[in-house]
């Protein structure tokens, strides 16, 4: 019972100092006590319940804190310290567990009790508080033999409104110092001390806002200010006609006073008025309310008609004003006959005027601008020179464009006149006609002769200014325009030379015949003849036999031409037409050149125009001079365009020609009636059969002359042709090639119509067809539509240098003169469809039947077909 009414004489006591709850906080370990004094030490668990502190005696008037007691659960413990003797340690209290009240009563609390301290002896207080509290409190014991239990703390303090308080701790004696904000003053005590009952021992001090006090007007002024506390700010003003002097605005300070000093208000005066440039300024005076009056020299504008006046402020109102020149514009301009410039268009500027070249100027060139904003004068004028009629020319007649500036005049030399100097003048700016004039001197042509081709003779000229001897490489004379000459050339008989003709300049053709060695003409242009001698052409035929192809090699072969040509009457040496493996049909001809038919026509001049399709008419004569027509039995050559052996897969050479076993290859075969390369590999055979053989002369390199023919032109197109533009545009296509090559009159394309033949087109009453080369086609213009066989087939280019080997000609239908329901032609040309088809030959074929059908119907899209273009 003792025990428990201890308890709660401590809980009582805990409960009057205001201790209860804010024992309710961590609490540290007990302090030590010395010098007599004891210490009491509460300690608060965390966790679940708080643990009690213990306290021992201590000995010989001192004590220290016990060790904190334990509680667990929510029980509060208590401890009482035992007594000691004095110099000895005091037994530690023990530990009481408290019951714990419900969750919703008070948490039991323990209060120790300051110890007290007897003949030594000290009991040292505990707490132990349970429940939820965290933490606990300590409290030092007095001094002497005895000490009470812990006192409170002050409360903390917070910052006054526009002020700090500095409080570093709130426990008894402790001190807090307060400050107020810049521009705030102190109301109250600066400091306040914790006293031991816990409160602070003055009232709290506050902060009140430093006021500068109200200012008073200054004379002439008023100064604004809504309040006068810090921070605040005046402002001065001063009565119209009164100018600000100082400072304005003004601040209240943090020390209670406005910034700077106080303003005056004096009376506004003005400037003296500045004058403008170019003018002057008249005033009333400067004082406020003054006037200025502006005004301008003469030729100068004023750019503001407005007056200035002496403002409060003592500035002038507005700006001064300008006086900016008189400008009169851009002066008027002469358009293209000439132009004016100007230095600029103010006021006393000028204006100079300048005729454009060729222009002559009335009136004065220069202008001012005078100060009524006008330029002096009037604008003047320019007229075109005139050179007059211009001069004439001696042997020339004349044509001109005016007599006027720029104009021109153009002379043209008589015929047999030559223009000597620029053939035009021209009217310049000075009035005049430009020099130096021209001249038409007489003409004076040369005329240069030669000889060409491996044959020798003599050319003369009647005027006796040429005598070519045996070598004449190239003899020149001059002649005025329109002489007239007769050339005559001899060919050296008696080694059996011949003359060939002449080879001309272009477009000479006084000298075409061949037969006659004797040319006579007017010169009229610079002229070069070539008389053409030659050696005795080689011969060259197709055999009128066929012969089995194991001919026994090609030995044999060259004697079976000999042999023919001999039984012909034919001179010379021949080889056959063939390639083996070891020799080439060019390689066995043994250098020859200039190869003619049994009837004297051209057939090859060289081997180099073999490789060009150059062959002037068909190999088809036999020995005997007579035509196979026709008759496209084949003829045995292994030889390809080129003069070489044929080496193509599939082909054979039938054992160098000495078999005439059949071993499914062909042997490689030409046709007489092809004027082209194509001759010699046209077709094929096989070595079980028979073919003819093409004879070549081999003894001399001779050259084959051909004289043109006197007659229409006919060529085939160098373009391919697609229909589709109707026969309008293949008449195109022909003119334009025409035109390329200067050929003369115009051209259409023989080509069939649904509603007419190929023939229609054109006048079978005038000269015959005649390629461009000069070999005549037929021998009559109607026979050309008529005829079985072409002399030769028009297979050559109009510039008469293309020569076609295997290339397709348009033609419409099988014949030209077939029409009707016969005619295959694209749809009248005007469709490229595929699955349409068109009649076309072969261009090289003689045979006119192949040249217009040879190939049948084929597809009218294919893009290497070509023309045949006659002229009208």
């Amino acid at each position: 019972m003792s025990r428990i009414s201890i308890v709660g004489l401590l809980l009582v006591a805990a409960t009057e100092a205001g201790c209860l709850y804010p024992a309710l906080k961590n609490g540290a370990g007990g302090a030590d006590a010395s010098g007599g004094s004891a210490a009491g030490s509460t300690a608060g668990a965390t966790g679940s319940g708080g643990k009690g502190g213990s306290a021992s005696g201590g000995k010989g008037g001192s004590a220290s804190g016990g060790a904190a007691g334990a509680s667990s659960g929510g029980k509060g413990g208590s401890a009482v310290g035992a007594a000691g003797a004095s110099g000895t340690s005091g037994q530690g209290g023990s530990n009481d567990a408290g019951v714990r009240d419900a969750p919703v009563s008070p948490p039991d609390v323990s209060a120790g009790s300051g110890g007290t301290s007897a003949g030594g002896r000290s009991t040292g207080g505990t707490s132990n508080i349970g429940g939820t509290s965290t933490g606990g409190t300590s409290s030092t014991g007095g001094s002497g033999g005895s000490s009470s239990g812990a006192g409170p703390n002050c409360p903390a303090l917070p910052d006054p409104a526009n002020g700090t308080v500095l409080a570093p701790a709130t426990t008894r004696g402790s001190t807090a110092v307060y400050s107020c904000d810049t521009g705030y003053n102190l109301s109250g005590s600066k400091t306040r001390t914790c006293q031991p009952d816990g409160t602070w021992n003055v009232a709290e001090p506050s902060c009140t806002i430093v006021d500068c006090g109200a200012l008073g007007n200054p004379t002439n002024g008023t100064a604004t200010v809504t309040t006068t506390t810090y921070g605040s700010t005046a402002a001065y003003s001063c009565n119209t006609g009164f100018g600000l002097a100082g400072t304005s605005p003004r601040t209240c300070q943090a020390d209670a006073t406005w910034s700077g000093t106080a303003p005056t208000c004096s009376p506004a005066d003005c400037p003296t008025a500045p004058s403008p440039s170019n003018g002057k300024v008249t005033t009333s005076g400067t004082s406020f309310g003054s006037t200025a009056t502006y005004s301008c020299n003469p030729g100068y504008n004023l750019s503001s008609t407005a007056g200035r006046t002496c403002l409060a402020d003592g500035t002038w109102s507005g700006t001064t004003p300008g006086c900016t020149p008189v400008d009169c514009g851009l002066p008027p301009g002469l358009g293209y006959t000439g132009s004016v410039s100007s230095s600029a268009t103010i006021y006393g500027s000028t204006a100079t005027y300048t005729c454009s070249q060729g222009y002559s100027m009335t009136g004065a060139k220069t202008r001012t601008c005078q100060a009524d904003g006008t330029w002096s004068g009037t604008i003047p004028s320019c007229n075109v020179v005139d050179c007059g009629g211009a001069p004439n020319l001696s042997n020339a007649t004349s044509s001109t464009t005016g007599t006027t500036y720029n104009s021109i005049v153009t002379y043209t030399c008589k015929t047999g006149y030559s223009m000597v100097g620029n053939p035009t003048r021209t009217c310049l700016a000075d009035g005049t006609w430009s020099t130096p004039a021209p001249a038409c001197a007489v003409v004076m042509l040369s005329l240069t002769i030669g000889k060409s081709g491996h044959g020798t003779g003599t050319v003369k000229s009647d005027t006796g200014d040429i005598s070519c001897a045996a070598s004449c490489p190239g003899v020149s004379a001059s002649y005025a325009y329109g002489t007239n000459i007769t050339l005559t050339a001899t060919a050296d008989t008696s080694t059996g030379q011949q003359f060939m003709g002449w080879t001309t300049t272009p477009n000479f053709t006084s000298c075409t015949d061949k037969v006659t060695s004797s040319c006579s003409f007017a010169i009229n242009q610079d002229t070069m003849l070539s008389a053409n001698f030659s050696p005795p052409p080689n011969y060259m035929f197709t055999t009128s036999k066929t012969y089995p192809v194991n001919l026994g090699g090609a030995a044999a072969a060259d004697n079976i031409c000999n042999q023919v040509a001999a039984a012909a009457s034919l001179p010379g040496r021949y080889v056959a037409w063939l390639s083996t493996s070891t020799s080439s049909a060019l390689s066995r001809l043994n250098g020859a050149s200039g190869w003619v038919r049994p009837d004297g026509k051209p057939f090859l001049n060289s081997v180099a125009d073999l490789l060009f399709s150059k062959v002037f008419y068909p190999p088809r004569l036999d020995e005997s001079g007579h035509d196979l027509g026709t008759d496209q039995t084949a003829v045995m050559t292994n030889t390809y365009v080129d003069g070489a052996a044929d080496t193509e897969e599939g082909l054979t050479n039938c054992g160098d020609f000495t078999s005439n076993v059949y071993d499914s290859k062909s042997l490689m075969a030409g046709l007489p009636s092809l004027a082209s390369a194509m001759f010699t590999c046209q077709t094929s055979m096989s070595c079980a059969e028979q073919g003819r053989l093409y004879c070549f002369g081999i003894d001399r390199q001779a050259q084959i002359a051909v004289i043109p023919a006197n007659g229409r032109y006919a060529f085939t197109t160098n373009a391919g042709w697609i229909p589709g533009g109707g026969i309008a545009s293949a008449d195109t296509l022909c003119q334009s090639e025409a035109a390329t090559a200067n050929l003369p009159g115009n051209y259409h394309a023989l080509l069939a119509q649904s509603t007419a033949s190929a023939a229609s087109r054109f006048a079978t009453n005038g000269l015959p067809w005649i390629r461009t080369d000069g070999i005549p086609i037929t021998q009559t213009a109607s026979a050309f539509f008529s005829t079985s066989l072409f002399d030769a087939p028009p297979s050559v280019g109009a510039d008469k240098s293309s020569y076609w080997g295997n290339s397709l000609v348009w033609s419409g239908a099988p014949t030209p003169t077939t029409s009707g329901a016969a005619v295959v032609n694209c749809n009248d040309w005007t469709s490229a469809s595929a699955s349409l088809l068109g009649e076309a030959g072969s261009i090289h074929q003689s045979v006119t039947d192949r040249f217009f059908n040879g190939y049948g119907g084929v597809s009218c899209n294919i893009f290497y077909g070509h023309l045949l273009c006659l002229q009208d």
